[in-house]
């Protein structure tokens, strides 16, 4: 098995040989400089999912990278859903004053705003007179966990059930009839439907309904893999926008990505990229028919049995470079050891940084491991109303046992080996029994467990997709 740097190596080689055959042009690329809710973000927080399925739906839909390209997307008589999806940018009365009188050249003009953040609040306020709060709902009796509410949306006569992700709801600050509420959490607005005069619209105050994670079923299974309740997300965004565009193919489906953070490669780097791949391709193609060919005339002069040996000791030359340039095949425990020791320090002790496990001491080890403990107590007490410290009690291990089910015995022997640490760095114990010889594996040992206990309380300490960190959880106890 080839490791994922040899398998990129590889596809790098490719396309170098395929720029070949490029037109030499200057790409017009932009990536994201955050892992932003973009069209072009393919991650499991992007809408790469939701951009291609309104393509295969056969909408014509076109991604706005600037405002001042907008006067060019829109005609006269133009029908036009317009999306807004979590920007990172506030909108500025001034973007919403001249995207209002750009489109109101078009016949008719429909908005589709999810976000559960204030960036979006100004367009809000102009559009529905409404915004968002910016407050995390929470969910005590989710199966999928506090930040992950279930809810119910009624749409057309159909009722979807949505799993949200750290929503937020929506403020109206005006009663109107043309306004309709599709869905609430414990009697606050979710999703709300206004349907004014000039103009459609339909707020969502999640943008977890769009985005890969939530909207893809691959990306689905891998974050929720065990369902309790259906999870119609897909369903319900497509039937959105159905709804606002009258189930027409002729809208044009307009993404703002103009409040979206990005890098421009092409402006960045100054050079056209085509040319470059063109030269190092040449190289590389002159480099592999040298090779090529030597390697030829090298088998002309032996017999059968020695070409099938000279097979076999190339075969096992270019698997051994692919192997130490790809790295270690399968679960690499220095990799492992490496990040999450990494990541705690950020966490707990933000004034030190560990950037390779071999040159931790054994001071280091139990301090970390100190840490450790703290953060497993505090996101405890926090999140499951358990006090770790108070473990030997019957009734504090009946509820442990409880919660973390067959994991429970690894869990708890992880927590009391914990603690037995912290005792020994705080000066509570003189010494630790049994003792502990290897500290960079018992180390390694018990951040995976605790990993293991952590997921059971819906964070994370490797930065898990999906998953809110410890240092989230830390800073709202």
């Amino acid at each position: 098995m080839i490791g994922k740097k040899a398998f990129t190596a590889l596809l790098i080689l490719a396309a170098f040989v395929a720029s070949i055959y490029a037109p030499i042009k200057i790409l017009p690329i932009k990536f994201s400089a955050r892992t932003s809710t973009s069209p072009f973000n393919t991650g499991w927080n992007g809408t790469s999912e939701f951009y291609n399925t309104l393509i295969s739906e056969g909408y014509d839909v076109y991604t706005l990278n600037s405002m001042d390209d907008l006067d060019h997307l829109i005609a006269t008589n133009d029908t036009v859903l317009y999306l807004v999806i979590a920007p990172d940018i506030p909108f500025s009365f001034t973007d919403v004053d001249k995207l209002l009188s750009i489109l109101n050249r078009a016949s008719h003009v429909s908005f589709l705003i999810a976000d559960e953040n204030v960036t979006s609040n100004a367009l809000l306020s102009r559009l529905f007179h409404s915004s968002i709060s910016g407050l995390i709902l929470r969910d005590p009796k989710s199966p999928y966990g506090l930040e992950h509410p279930i809810v119910e949306c009624e749409l057309n006569g159909t009722v979807y059930t949505l799993v949200l992700n750290v929503a937020s709801y929506i403020l109206l600050h005006s009663s109107r009839e043309q306004t309709k509420v599709l869905c609430k959490y414990d009697d606050k607005p979710i999703v709300a439907y206004f349907e004014l005069e000039k103009y459609h619209g339909i707020v969502v105050s999640d943008s977890s309904i769009f985005i890969n994670q939530f909207f893809e079923e691959e990306y689905l299974n891998k974050s929720i893999p065990k369902r309790y309740t259906p999870i119609d997300n897909s369903h319900f965004a497509l039937a959105l926008v159905r709804l606002l565009t009258h189930n027409s193919t002729n809208y044009k489906i307009i993404i703002d990505c103009a409040h979206y953070k990005t890098i421009d490669l092409n402006s960045l780097i100054g050079l056209p990229i085509p040319p470059i791949g063109l030269i190092l391709s040449l190289f590389l193609v002159a480099i592999i028919r040298f090779l090529d060919a030597l390697y030829l005339t090298f088998l002309e002069y032996l017999t059968v049995i020695m070409r099938i040996l000279a097979l076999f000791i190339v075969t096992f030359f270019v698997y051994s470079i692919l192997k130490r340039a790809g790295g270690r095949v399968g679960f690499d425990e220095g990799i492992y050891r490496h990040r999450e020791t990494k990541v705690i320090y950020e966490v707990e002790l933000p004034g030190r940084r560990v950037y390779d496990i071999k040159y931790l001491s054994k001071k280091d080890a139990i301090e970390l491991l100190a840490s450790l403990y703290t953060i497993l107590c505090r996101v405890a007490l926090r999140e499951l109303k358990i006090d770790l410290s108070r473990i030997d009690e019957p009734p504090v291990q009946e509820r442990f046992r409880l919660i973390f089910k067959d994991k429970s015995d690894k869990a708890l022997k992880t927590i009391l080996t914990l603690r037995k640490v912290y005792e020994y760095h705080s000066g509570k114990r003189r010494f630790i029994w049994p003792p502990i010889l290897f500290w960079k594996r018992t180390l390694s040992k018990l951040i995976l467990n605790s990993e293991m206990i952590l997921e059971v309380m819906g964070a994370t300490i490797v930065g898990k997709p999906g998953v809110k960190g410890v240092e989230y959880r830390l800073r709202k106890v």
